[in-house]
This record gives C-alpha cells, sequence and structure tokens, in this order.
C-alpha cells in the first residue's frame, strides 16, 4: 500500500480494507465521511515518516526502529 504511493492518514478513519479506501476517499471528499481527527503521533515526527519512506523504499525494517546497522 505504501511503495503504491499511498498515504498513511486514509488508514486512521476506522476498521477498513485496503480495498475500501477508494470508496472511503469517495465519500470523505463528498463529505460523507470525517477525516480522521486523531492521529498517531509519531505521525507528526519527521524522524519517524523518514523511517516509513526509507522502509517504503526497500532499505529493511531495521529503520522503523531506528537501527542503521
Amino acid at each position: 500500500y505504501l511503495s503504491a504511493g499511498n498515504e498513511l492518514d486514509p488508514l486512521w478513519q476506522g476498521k477498513l480494507s485496503l480495498d475500501d479506501l477508494p470508496l472511503a476517499k469517495e465519500l470523505t471528499e463528498n463529505g460523507v465521511l470525517a477525516r480522521p481527527t486523531l492521529l498517531p503521533y509519531f505521525l507528526a515526527d519527521d524522524r519517524a515518516r523518514g523511517r516509513i519512506r526509507r522502509v517504503v523504499g526497500d532499505a529493511g525494517l531495521q529503520h522503523l526502529i531506528g537501527a542503521d546497522t
């Protein structure tokens, strides 16, 4: 999902399968579904977002915890 260029934020709207996300996006854009109001604090951390981008870029899971070895 992430390696296809998708964002994490829509995943916090509720219990949705990845297959349901296009419909959830459409419903959100039409004002039927609310955008997520509570996001995990780590999403505001630039270092955490950088590690997530590196994992998506196939750098390996050790970057999620900051272990660069």
